[in-house]
Order: structure tokens, then C-alpha cells, then sequence
């Protein structure tokens, strides 16, 4: 958690009024005392808990996973995990939470070394520690559980300028509830961005689906892009990340 102290300066300005003279003596006509206050706030304090449960709800997986079955390398485009993410929090202050992947950092297996920007779930051939080819990935906050049919990812061409590729659960709409992953190593990376906030305080869940919430408990769906998968093939990061941060 980033923690930043919170100044609050009140400043109480006195008149002190003396008289002008020719004369160059100085004479105290009337003195008045006011005081200036500093406040310093307590650092801003909450919690956060995550836990990983089956499409059910059910908790009891222990790891975001996708089904063989269910990737054809060059075929498969988009696809929901197996598993979700819970998170809860209670927060007191300006913040949020946000996700990421961190694919080179010093505890990601493997490590981001390829050209560009990292990717997001990346080729793994151990016991290579490092990797130059990888997978995009993406990220929903509904209101509660998806059912089947409710978890399909389509990349469609926004009809409005700048015409980029969004993604939505329904080809027929425009509603752009799927984000996608960004990774701190990618260049620009912005703290708290919109491309990243699963959560914020004051605001609610992502801005694609948008609910008042004053604390968070999120189900945070992840999917892949199988695209450019090679057969035979593990994808994987050790390093997504949910951070609840201060601002």
C-alpha cells in the first residue's frame, strides 16, 4: 500500500497597526495576537483481502488457470479464466486499488526481455527466467457473478474516433466492459489510471461499469488473447498485481 500524509494548513492572519510619522521613532499604537494552526491528518489506513474462487463463487482454486481444451493456437482469440479474483477492502481517504501485471520485476518467473512493451502473460519454457514473446490480457468488474453465455470477450472497432479495438461481452453492443491489462513496465505507466482501477473510493468500480460503491467487493473476471499462442506451449505471470494505494 503507498501511504502519503495529508497536510491541512490554516493559517489566521493578525493586524498589527502602527502609526507613520514623520518622526523616526517607532510607536506601538495597538498590537494584535492571532495564532496560525498546522493540522497533520492520520495516514489514511485500510485493508485489503483477495481470495480466488471458481466461476461459482466457491472459493478453493489456487491460481488463475484457463482449459487446455478450450485453445486452439492461431484460433482462440479472447477467453475468460476458470477462476476469478474476490477482492474487499475497507479504506478510509482518498485511493483506490489497481491491477496490473509487473513482468520485470525481480520476482517475476519468467521476466519480460523481449522488444517493446512487456507482455502480459508470457511464453515459459523452464527453467528459462526470462521471455521474449507473450499474450495480452484483460480484466471486468460486473455488478455481481457472470453466467455463462455472460463471459465471452469480442475485440470490436469503436465507430468513433480514434476507431480503436474495445472490448465487449456482446458483438451488438458498444459497451466496453472489458479493460485491458496494462504492465508497470510498459512505458508511460500512470499511477491510479483509468486503465487500471478496479475500484475507487468516492467513485465505485471501473469506469466501463460504473457503481457507487464506498467500499470495495469486486469480482474481477481476467481473460487472455490466444491468438498468437504457440502449441505446446505454457503461458504464465507470477506477478499480477492488485495494489490498494493512497493518494
Amino acid at each position: 500500500m503507498k501511504k502519503k500524509g495529508l497536510l491541512i494548513f490554516c493559517l489566521t492572519l493578525g493586524l498589527v497597526m502602527a502609526s507613520v510619522g514623520i518622526a523616526a521613532a517607532f510607536t506601538q499604537v495597538e498590537e494584535v495576537t492571532t495564532e496560525a494552526v498546522a493540522v497533520i491528518s492520520a495516514a489514511p489506513t485500510g485493508t485489503m483481502t483477495v481470495d480466488i474462487l471458481d466461476l461459482l463463487g466457491v472459493s478453493g482454486p489456487s491460481q488463475i488457470t484457463w482449459v487446455d481444451a478450450d485453445i486452439t493456437p492461431g484460433s482462440t482469440k479472447w477467453l475468460c479464466a476458470n477462476e476469478i479474483l474476490y477482492a474487499s477492502c475497507t479504506y478510509t481517504g482518498a485511493g483506490g486499488i489497481q491491477i496490473y501485471t509487473d513482468n520485470t520485476a525481480g520476482d517475476a518467473i519468467p521476466k519480460w526481455d523481449g522488444i517493446g512493451d512487456p507482455k502480459n502473460l508470457l511464453k515459459y519454457d523452464a527453467p528459462t527466467s526470462t521471455s521474449t514473446a507473450g499474450l495480452p490480457m484483460c480484466w471486468r468488474v460486473p455488478f455481481a457473478l457472470l453466467a455463462d453465455g455472460e463471459r465471452d470477450i469480442y475485440e470490436k472497432e469503436d465507430p468513433l474516433p480514434p476507431n480503436e479495438w474495445h472490448l465487449t461481452s456482446d458483438l451488438a453492443s458498444t459497451y466496453w466492459c472489458w479493460m485491458r491489462m496494462t504492465d508497470r513496465g510498459v512505458g508511460g505507466f500512470e499511477e491510479a489510471s483509468t486503465l487500471q482501477n478496479v475500484w475507487v473510493q468516492g467513485s465505485g468500480r471501473q469506469e466501463a461499469e460504473y457503481t457507487f460503491s464506498p467500499f470495495c467487493s469486486d469480482y474481477i473476471y481476467i481473460g487472455a488473447n490466444f491468438s498468437d499462442a504457440a502449441a505446446a506451449s505454457t503461458y504464465r505471470t507470477t506477478t499480477l498485481r492488485l495494489e490498494l494505494y493512497s493518494l
